[in-house]
């Protein structure tokens, strides 16, 4: 829980203003997972994709659009009027030119499910933080991710919005 000031020990903040209307503690959060896991705190990633633990659906359907490129942002715009563009959403790059965001305007249930399941992807070691918002799946990841069949995921993955980068 953050405290009343956001202040450590020291009386410092935590985070400054700037940083938790970008969703810092989020994204920090999600980076310190995947790094957890890279150092081999907590549970050891298997490295044979049959040897993985249970996934929630959501989680298995962002392997398997990521199972080309491997690159995920964890994306949100706070200045947006609109509430579920300011909700911290997962977005993979299918290729150069286009991305596919896990958002939904009328049910953030569903867009924080999928916040949810890149969260097991962190913790099990299939993901790996880059810098910033950008993380890419691990080489167990990628190997998970191109065993799925994508087009048993096809409901789910047509319910996310296609962007132009």
């Amino acid at each position: 829980m953050l405290p009343r000031n956001l202040a450590g020990e020291n009386s410092q903040p935590l985070f400054h203003a700037q940083e938790l209307a970008e969703g810092v503690p989020t994204v920090a959060g999600m980076a310190m997972l995947c790094s957890r896991s890279l150092a081999g705190f907590g549970n050891e990633p298997p490295q044979e994709p049959a040897a993985m633990p249970e996934l929630w659906r959501e989680a298995l359907v962002i392997l398997v659009a990521a199972q080309e490129r491997g690159l995920i942002e964890l994306r949100g715009q706070a200045d947006s009027f609109d509430s579920s563009q300011r909700l911290i959403a997962v977005a993979v790059e299918k290729d150069q030119d286009k991305r596919i965001v896990f958002r939904s305007k009328g049910d953030p249930a569903w867009t924080m499910s999928y916040v949810e399941g890149f969260r097991q992807l962190c913790r099990h070691g299939l993901v790996v933080h880059q810098f910033g918002r950008e993380f890419v799946l691990s080489g167990t990841g990628f190997r998970l991710g191109r065993t799925l069949n994508a087009s048993e995921f096809a409901d789910e993955l047509q319910l996310a919005i296609e962007q132009e980068m």
